[in-house]
């Protein structure tokens, strides 16, 4: 029989956009896992005292459990921390989120620390990334808290498509180079212009036929080729009228650089900021609706109405 083993530790990439609701969604997955590692704690203790009579094992036992408050091994610690460097600590998430300092305090990032003898759970979000880290001796155990922990990062956990955008966003400037790029290739000069329109009469005479009546004109327009001739007082608006994406590629360029620099961010959503996750959620629905919209539906009216 083959064991698969899971890894201690993970790292995943926002944004992660949390309000009330997935933190007390997060608290009920903690929790589970403090039992769990409860559990396996107190497995592990009546394994200590198998060879010691049955009542004296049991009195040491309880012992050990009246007395965990202060057993340097046993920890339940749960932390928020705001931008002015404040802490708001206690041994669960809803403790927290009732706390009404909430409301005049900006939250900027969250931590949970269990440790119960040798098994010990860790788990963090800051600097746009969630981090976990799980030590515990049993494997199916340990295999249970990822399952339960792993429940609650696929509910809400970004779409990959968001983490690209919040990655590689940052980077603004590519995008004005896209921009000028876009700009440089749709953007016809006079003298682009009047090669369009030196080739396109090219055509209409090959298809015609160049005989007598029309050997003059061929030449004319084979010598201005070659010289690259450009009438004095030729205006490119006067000809070659631009399609819809000739028009308004470069502009579209310049639009969608100025939406994607707007880039969500790690936003834990609750009290005084709440808002700030919904103003998130938005925006992430808003542009990846839009995007492609603009993409697609330009080119879909210049079908029907060519």
């Amino acid at each position: 029989m083959t064991t698969i083993l899971t890894p201690p530790s993970n790292r995943i990439k926002g944004p992660w956009i949390l309000n009330s609701d997935s933190l007390e969604s997060l608290d009920s997955t903690i929790e589970k896992i403090w039992l769990i590692l409860t559990n396996q704690y107190e497995r592990s203790i009546r394994d200590e005292l198998q060879s010691i009579p049955e009542e004296i094992a049991e009195d040491i036992f309880e012992s050990k459990i009246r007395n965990r408050s202060t057993n340097q091994l046993i920890k339940k610690e749960v932390n928020l921390y705001f931008k002015n460097k404040k802490t708001l600590q206690s041994d669960n998430v809803l403790t927290i989120l009732k706390n009404p300092i909430l409301n005049d305090l900006s939250a900027a990032s969250f931590s949970v620390i269990f440790q119960k003898g040798d098994n010990e759970f860790k788990f963090d979000i800051k600097n746009d990334t969630l981090y976990y880290f799980i030590r515990c001796e049993n494997i199916e155990a340990k295999d249970e808290i990822i399952y339960e922990l792993n429940k609650w990062i696929s509910e809400f956990r970004p779409k990959t498509v968001v983490t690209i955008w919040h990655e590689y966003a940052h980077s603004q400037w590519w995008l004005f180079i896209i921009f000028l790029i876009g700009w440089g290739v749709n953007t016809s000069t006079n003298e682009d212009a009047y090669n369009r329109v030196l080739k396109s009469q090219a055509k209409e005479l090959i298809n015609k036929g160049i005989d007598s009546t029309n050997i003059c004109q061929a030449v004319d327009i084979i010598l201005k080729k070659e010289i690259a001739y450009m009438p004095k007082d030729y205006s490119y608006t006067t000809l070659d009228e631009p399609t819809f994406f000739n028009n308004k590629f470069a502009l579209m360029f310049f639009i969608l650089s100025i939406i994607l620099s707007i880039v969500p961010k790690t936003t834990i959503g609750v009290g005084r900021i709440e808002w700030r996750s919904k103003f998130w959620r938005w925006w992430i629905y808003f542009v990846t609706a839009s995007i492609p919209s603009s993409l697609v539906i330009p080119w879909i009216i210049e079908k029907i109405w060519k």
